[in-house]
């Protein structure tokens, strides 16, 4: 059996490797500097991706809050604005977890202002259900 080669294009820059191998740290680049050529130690602290992965938050609390019925407890929150629009050109989603079943319910919305107005449908649902 033989060794599997590997086959390198020197004219892709560093920058490019450094996101094709998952953002490794400049100790595991410097490993492949014969392929890719020197690496420049700087570019980590460039890179907005190894910036982000950084990043450290202190855990949530735990929560005292348990729901044991449906409904009695829903967190809701709004996501976006999306650089990529859906088919429907919406912009934002909003998702409602219900605490004690954990279903989910997900909403598109063109604009954000439309929230209030999904509230209070995902209430009147609630309220004709029980």
């Amino acid at each position: 059996m033989q060794p599997e080669a590997v086959s390198v294009n020197r004219g892709t820059t560093r920058d490019l490797w450094h996101r094709r191998l998952g953002h490794p740290s400049d100790q595991a680049m410097s490993l492949f500097s014969n392929n890719i050529g020197s690496y420049n130690k700087d570019h980590c602290d460039k890179c907005d991706v190894c910036f982000r992965g950084k990043q450290t938050r202190l855990p949530f609390s735990i929560s005292e809050s348990k729901a044991t019925n449906c409904f009695d407890l829903i967190h809701f929150n709004i996501w976006g604005a999306l650089q990529t629009e859906s088919l429907t050109e919406a912009h934002y989603f909003s998702s409602i977890v219900n605490d004690a079943s954990r279903s989910t319910s997900v909403c598109l919305m063109k604009e954000k202002s439309e929230a209030s107005q999904l509230v209070k449908n995902f209430c009147s649902i609630v309220i004709n259900s029980i």
